[in-house]
């Protein structure tokens, strides 16, 4: 029995974190479907996206918060209010625009960290208790970029990580489908 000791890294140290952005003065976002999807805290679901109510940012105001978009490379964390809601944005939402309530973890160096995996890690009772120690404020909270920057993650060789995303993915497949089948099952 082997007591392989991991090496903790910060987030700074393998990635970037950049924030979101609102919608400038006097615009709105929309519910017609333009082609610049807008993701909301209310929209992070589950370590996804949930698209049921998507808003979007109308094409003549996109040039203007067209530098503020998240990747499906890329992990989303909120960062006010409702804090360390993590997770990643499928493909079909790449290149959506990003609320300034949340940040992106981009950049991620892949020879030193897989994505599922630090998407995992941060929903952990261990990442979400790293996320708490880091936040600041009581009426409204408030989670700094900079600060993110400096959350530990224990990092296993990326065999192990991917191991662990992997199972991991796999459990949150068995769950899906049963909620799907209960759904079902309710409706008969």
């Amino acid at each position: 029995m082997s007591s392989e000791i991991h090496p903790i890294l910060r987030i700074g140290d393998f990635a970037q974190v950049k924030g979101g952005k609102r919608m400038p003065a006097g615009t709105a976002l929309t519910s017609d479907k333009t082609s610049h999807p807008y993701l909301r805290i209310v929209d992070f679901k589950d370590g996804s996206i949930d698209t049921s109510n998507l808003q979007y940012v109308p094409d003549e105001v996109f040039p203007q918060i067209s530098r503020y978009v998240i990747s499906a490379e890329d992990l989303y964390i909120s960062i006010v209010g409702t804090i360390g809601l993590v997770g990643a944005v499928p493909a079909s939402l790449d290149g959506a625009n990003l609320t300034e309530n949340a940040a992106k973890i981009c950049g991620i160096d892949r020879t030193r960290v897989n994505t599922r995996y630090l998407s995992y890690y941060l929903r952990s009772d261990a990442g979400q208790s790293a996320i708490s120690a880091l936040t600041v404020g009581s009426t409204q909270p408030k989670l700094a970029l900079f600060r993110i920057e400096q959350i530990e993650v224990p990092v296993p060789s990326l065999n192990t990580q991917q191991s662990i995303a992997d199972m991991l993915g796999a459990l949150d497949d068995r769950i899906t489908l049963l909620r799907e089948t209960n759904a079902t099952l309710e409706a008969i």
